[in-house]
């Protein structure tokens, strides 16, 4: 961010590539860990295995995950801003932003907590034993659970430029083809016996790699919304607000 004269500027392409560096760096933590522990074993308890552990996509609620929960905070909050931005005179919009708003605060929590995985044992229950060794039972319902919502959403893509546009269909098709693509394809493999290989290993990182750079996309589409609507604001007590008087309020830079 940067401070000119009475406002607090944020410069929309550097905190999506500040986003995606860290994202990536996740991922290539974690596949390296995963590559190392086929080569030599992994002591478990030890401080080796500790960091690993700490990177690995394919564990729940450590750095990696915690890192996708945030980001989908920060689409959380600027999605409750173009809320904000759209409160008079487009309720449709306004509606529409603020679910968007939700549904990433309960991405995140699920993100954080792994209630995904809990959805299992219910799935399983309701499909029997043609679900039977499905460790990832959770995609079945996810998947019509996103088809339901991108329909319900669509009507939010008129309210945006055709390059937010553009921004918004890449980042939402590289998280799903992630969460769920790669991610039924991965159980296929597990099924098959390729768990715990490194090219299984590869296919997961892909998976988070898809994930990280669609949540980070998604926040810069946003970002880039309000910029190009000229959005200004600024937090008061605890509220955010719109160009209310006091502080100098944060202004989106949407660059060319």
């Amino acid at each position: 961010m940067e401070r000119r004269g009475p406002w607090i500027e944020v410069p929309v392409r550097r905190v999506v590539g500040a986003l995606l560096t860290v994202s990536g760096l996740l991922v290539v933590a974690s596949f390296t860990g995963r590559c190392v522990e086929a080569a030599s074993g992994c002591v478990p308890g030890s401080l080796r295995c500790l960091v690993f552990r700490a990177f690995d996509v394919q564990l729940e609620q450590n750095l990696t995950t915690r890192w996708s929960g945030a980001l989908l905070l920060c689409a959380a909050l600027v999605s409750l801003g173009a809320a904000v931005e759209a409160r008079q005179g487009r309720r449709t919009q306004f509606l529409l932003w603020a679910a968007l708003s939700v549904l990433s605060v309960v991405g995140s929590f699920d993100e954080m907590s792994s209630l995904h995985d809990r959805l299992n044992g219910p799935v399983k229950a309701v499909l029997g034993a043609s679900a039977a060794g499905m460790r990832d039972a959770w995609i079945i319902p996810a998947a019509a659970v996103v088809t339901t919502a991108a329909v319900a959403m669509l009507p939010l893509l008129q309210d945006v430029s055709p390059r937010v546009r553009r921004l918004l269909f890449v980042s939402f098709g590289l998280f799903f083809s992630g969460a769920l693509g790669v991610k039924a394809v991965e159980e296929i493999l597990r099924l098959s016996g390729a768990h715990g290989t490194v090219g299984y290993a590869a296919l997961a990182s892909l998976e988070k790699l898809l994930e990280l750079v669609g949540e980070s996309l998604l926040v810069g589409a946003v970002l880039r919304h309000l910029g190009e609507r000229g959005a200004a604001f600024h937090v008061a007590g605890g509220a955010a607000a719109r160009e209310l008087p006091g502080s100098p309020p944060l202004r989106i830079v949407a660059q060319r």
